[in-house]
């Protein structure tokens, strides 16, 4: 604290702007971090479940109305759609029927991919901009404080380490919050990033194979009611 008192106004409002980046920072990284977790565990219940299921498109589409983003709003999507084609133009019967049936599947599941993909991202810009901006903040009230210290003893008419190293220690306070701020943030941006890229995977994964799952069932339909 005795380094904060010696700075000048700049560098006190900049440590002050530093300290708030920092809980950002740290709420955003916790809050994101378990978020990410809980919808991984929901995901990986849910994939066991649509797995389990012997008849995936008679699957009611009730029971997981409300968004949680994990695979269960990737399957809704999709059997929204199968339900939306179904009622529109009947059983799709047929190759053309089924492709269409099949696209619109497709198409419904990639909306559902992108829009899951940005409640990932959520306050990662955020995360991002603190990361950036914290060393030039310090730099800014280091450099500043520098500036300020030398002015001073320039008045003076002389100059000795008694008089600049005051100044000159208030002003390095700033890059060493900086650094206390960017260094954990960069770490934690670079572990959500990596994570919400690998879940991004998990998505296209799931979807692919949804829409194997169901091409495969329509399949064994057309067979069904040609016998």
């Amino acid at each position: 604290m005795t380094y904060f008192y010696i700075s000048n106004l700049a560098g006190q409002l900049i440590v002050i702007l530093l300290a708030v980046f920092s809980i950002a920072a740290w709420t955003i990284m916790v809050f994101k971090w378990f978020m990410l977790r809980r919808i991984q565990r929901s995901s990986e219940l849910r994939f066991r479940e649509i797995m389990d299921s012997q008849e995936l498109l008679t699957l009611p589409i009730h029971a997981h109305e409300q968004k949680d983003h994990s695979f269960a709003d990737i399957a809704v999507e999709a059997l929204a759609a199968y339900k939306r084609e179904v009622q529109e133009f009947g059983h799709p019967s047929g190759t053309v029927a089924r492709e269409r049936c099949l696209r619109a599947v497709e198409n419904a599941m990639t909306r559902s991919i992108s829009e899951t993909t940005l409640f990932y991202e959520w306050a990662m810009v955020t995360l991002a901009s603190i990361v950036t901006a914290a060393p030039f903040l310090g730099l800014l009230g280091t450099v500043w404080g520098v500036m300020e210290a030398f002015g001073s003893v320039s008045g003076g008419g002389g100059a000795s380490i008694q008089s600049l190293a005051p100044g000159v220690s208030g002003a390095l306070l700033t890059t060493v919050c900086a650094l206390i701020v960017a260094i954990p943030s960069v770490i934690g941006y670079n572990a959500l990033i990596s994570k919400i890229k690998i879940m991004g995977i998990q998505l296209d994964n799931f979807a692919s194979q949804l829409s194997e799952m169901i091409e495969t069932e329509l399949s064994r339909q057309d067979i069904s009611s040609s016998r």
